[in-house]
């Protein structure tokens, strides 16, 4: 199996060395299969294992009042899955497969050991999940006082930016393996709104948007209309733990 799952969320940060590289290694058990639609962990089961996402896409997701479904974020390979949950007695989201997906299972044991070893791996790994959080930040904002053509451009915008980072030869052009519904459930929108808007974007010009793939065309333009700020990452890490 190709390295990538290991270096596409610290390459952003850091280059790992063959030490590093198999110390991640460690951290990871058995490999495990899921096709499109299965569900890999329930809400509320027992938050025992986290998983790395080695390819295709996931959701992690969690229902509200009422019932409805809302995906909190979209999760693409090199993510780890179910680290808040850690936290908790019990999972705290539902992980779901978007597209056939390959996973590493990872144990909370494993995990601690290379918090041991590893200070350098372990100050990226909270740089990881500190990069998380602003994009929850900036999703929270968007939901909570935009319109949906806001939402809507500002998904499209993090997801962009996300495929660029695990592919930086992916260009303007990507694949999006959501379905109406998921945007819907990741921006707070019913379907048909989703519908409208996303023609009123293609009526714009400023992308285009055919079923799975999305073209931006004035990604200035995009990112004005969604109120979005350009987030780039800290480039002076003199202040982790050297890599010995």
């Amino acid at each position: 199996m190709s390295d990538d799952w290991a270096t596409t969320r610290f390459s952003a940060f850091a280059q790992l060395s063959d030490v590093r590289l198999a110390e991640l290694k460690e951290l990871v058990g058995p490999i495990r299969h899921f096709a499109k639609g299965e569900v890999i962990r329930d809400e509320g089961d027992a938050a025992q294992a986290m998983y790395l996402l080695c390819s295709g896409w996931t959701a992690s997701s969690m229902v509200v009042a009422g019932g409805a479904r809302q995906i909190i974020k979209v999760h693409m390979p090199g993510d780890l899955l179910g680290l808040p949950s850690l936290a908790l007695e019990r999972a705290a989201d539902t992980l779901s497969a978007l597209t056939s997906v390959t996973l590493l299972t990872v144990e909370p044991r494993a995990l601690g050991r290379l918090f041991e070893v590893s200070p350098h791996l372990t100050a990226l790994l909270f740089l990881i999940s500190q990069e998380e959080r602003v994009m929850l930040m900036d999703r929270l904002a968007s939901l909570g006082r935009t319109d949906a053509t806001a939402r809507l451009t500002a998904l499209v915008l993090q997801l962009h930016a996300r495929v660029l980072r695990n592919n930086p030869q992916a260009g303007a052009t990507f694949e999006v393996p959501l379905t109406q519904e998921n945007l819907a459930d990741l921006t707070g929108l019913t379907e048909v709104h989703v519908n409208r808007t996303i023609k009123k974007l293609r009526a714009s010009k400023v992308l285009r948007w055919s079923r799975r793939w999305i073209t931006i065309v004035d990604e200035a333009a995009l990112r004005e209309l969604a109120g979005l700020p350009e987030r780039k990452l800290a480039t002076d890490l003199s202040w982790i733990p050297a890599d010995q």
